[in-house]
């Protein structure tokens, strides 16, 4: 408390006594002073209506890791994907029935805070493998990974998801693609001066790309922060290509959104008096999206590194094999 810079923060103290529980925003720094023997626990859930600061609490906890962070909440992804999934099914898919009590946590597009909850879910189920702390660690790595275990992993991308997660992150990306586009189609966005922002939706994806891109710039320059395990501009470098190939229409928009802001100080638009109106009603039936294109569209150059893999048990016999495929039986 002693070091806290006076013009960066407010400094609060709560004091808990028996019984007293306190919730906190998603991306609130706190610290804990524990002044007498006690017992306590606690727990995470996430609120549609928080997903900025999810968002961007998610970025600082990657690129600062152990710095402000004790843990990667990892098995809460499973919580995000679903949160992704049940938007498409609320809003695209049109699945839920009228008297659905669950209608109440989607996300109304229509109302600019809560489009921008939406568009910044969408955001985090495309860059779900991206802000994962697995993503960049060989997945028989223990602590420090081998050269061999690089060399794979660059060449496969056997990482320490599974299978089945990886191809559920596939699902979802997919589907906040889908739905990005959805938006762009369906709402129109205008800026404090009444000017239309065309491609809104995606203009905030690339944005936040750029952004965390510097953000990993001036991460890499700190000595006593580190992001990720074993996650380097380098390597956050290659699994955003990989999102975004050369010759694919997300490449294409990303490069006429040239006036994306690349600043860690605006990971996301400042949409400070910004409007939004819908200009196209959903349509009945859904214009929903079958499960082959969602994992068709969600796929990335990654995925199919890993599918090659697979497919030759990624060459883990010796390391003399890795550039080897497996010799065909002979007939006899």
């Amino acid at each position: 408390v002693d070091e806290a810079a006076p013009t960066l923060w407010d400094l609060e103290a709560i004091v808990l006594v028996p019984g007293t529980r306190i919730i906190m925003r998603p991306n609130t720094p706190h610290s804990v002073l524990t002044i007498l023997h006690a017992l306590c626990h606690g727990g995470h859930f996430y609120v549609m209506s928080c997903m900025r600061d999810t968002l961007v609490g998610m970025t600082h906890a990657f690129m600062a890791n152990s710095y402000i962070t004790n843990t990667h909440h990892t098995k809460s992804r499973l919580l995000l994907r679903r949160m992704v999934i049940f938007a498409y099914m609320g809003l695209v898919d049109q699945a839920l029935e009228d008297d659905d009590p669950d209608l109440e946590h989607l996300p109304d597009p229509g109302d600019m805070n809560s489009l921008m909850d939406l568009i910044l879910l969408c955001i985090i189920g495309v860059t779900i493998n991206l802000l994962d702390f697995r993503t960049y660690t060989h997945r028989a790595a223990k602590e420090e990974m081998t050269e061999w275990e690089k060399e794979q992993l660059a060449k496969f991308d056997c990482n320490g998801l599974s299978s089945s997660e990886r191809q559920a992150c596939q699902y979802v990306r997919g589907l906040g693609l889908f739905m990005l586009h959805w938006i762009d189609d369906h709402y129109s966005v205008k800026d404090a001066d009444c000017r239309i922002v065309d491609g809104f939706a995606f203009h905030c994806l690339f944005a936040f790309i750029d952004g965390i891109k510097c953000y990993m710039e001036l991460a890499e320059a700190q000595k006593d922060i580190s992001s990720a395990p074993n996650c380097t501009l380098e390597s956050l470098e290659d699994q955003i290509k990989s999102l975004f190939p050369p010759d694919s229409l997300h490449a294409k928009l990303r490069g006429q959104a040239s006036d994306s802001a690349a600043t860690v100080a605006h990971l996301l638009p400042q949409t400070t008096g910004y409007t939004v109106s819908e200009i196209k009603k959903p349509e009945k039936p859904a214009s929903r999206i079958s499960l082959e294109k969602a994992m068709l569209l969600g796929e990335t150059m990654t995925d199919r590194r890993f599918r090659d893999g697979l497919e030759i048990n990624f060459s883990m016999e010796a390391p003399d094999s890795l550039d080897e495929k497996p010799s065909k039986k002979r007939k006899r």
